[in-house]
């Protein structure tokens, strides 16, 4: 947080995502697991390492991850303790329900992917903003350019029309949008919607 807190709006904007926490207690969102690391465990372990899976899958993977990196771990294998290295141990981590999440380096970033209601709008609106500018363009008009825009579009597309008609304007240098038949048609996130822009 110390290191790209102070970034976290060009985050939101590039990733284009609502908001960004930094959390401490992973725990709500993932899973970890443990499993021995054969390659170095085994040529310590011996005849011990099928054990030594048994032990560690009954650990609390946090806890034990914790001991670990302070070099604390001891288990009691076939009736001998045993000291655990963090060489000898492999972790993971895996998302749970609704999220998703990647672990590099020690960071962990995590993506809450329940879409609302709210944000499947949103996204319609920020694709027909994408759309309307691509044909702004095609038609080489200057960036100062005021428009209009027409839309031909289900009941879906209409409505986000609608509600996000102030953004959709600011972002477009748009004067109006009006209901009329268009002759180009883009796919809007699953919607077949028509779509023009005339200069003013």
């Amino acid at each position: 947080e110390e290191k790209i807190g102070y970034m976290a709006d060009l985050i939101k904007e590039e990733l284009n995502v609502k908001q960004i926490r930094f959390e401490h207690e992973m725990d709500s969102y993932i899973n970890y697991s443990l499993k021995p690391a054969f390659r170095a465990a085994g040529p310590v372990l011996g005849s011990k390492i099928k054990a030594f899976g048994a032990a560690i899958a009954k650990l609390d993977p946090k806890k034990a991850l914790s001991d670990l990196a302070k070099g604390e771990l001891v288990l009691n294998l076939n009736g001998e303790d045993t000291a655990i290295t963090s060489e000898m141990v492999s972790s993971s981590v895996s998302a749970k329900e609704g999220f998703d999440v990647a672990l590099e380096n020690g960071v962990c970033v995590i993506l809450d992917t329940q879409v609302t209601k709210e944000l499947e709008e949103e996204g319609l609106a920020r694709e027909l903003v994408s759309k309307i500018q691509q044909l702004r363009k095609a038609k080489d008009f200057e960036m100062m350019d005021r428009i209009v825009i027409s839309i031909s579009a289900d009941d879906a597309v209409k409505a986000v029309a609608e509600d996000f008609a102030d953004y959709i304007k600011s972002e477009t240098l748009a004067d109006a949008i009006v209901e009329k038949d268009c002759g180009q048609t883009f796919d809007i996130n699953g919607h077949r919607t028509g779509l023009d822009v005339e200069r003013v």
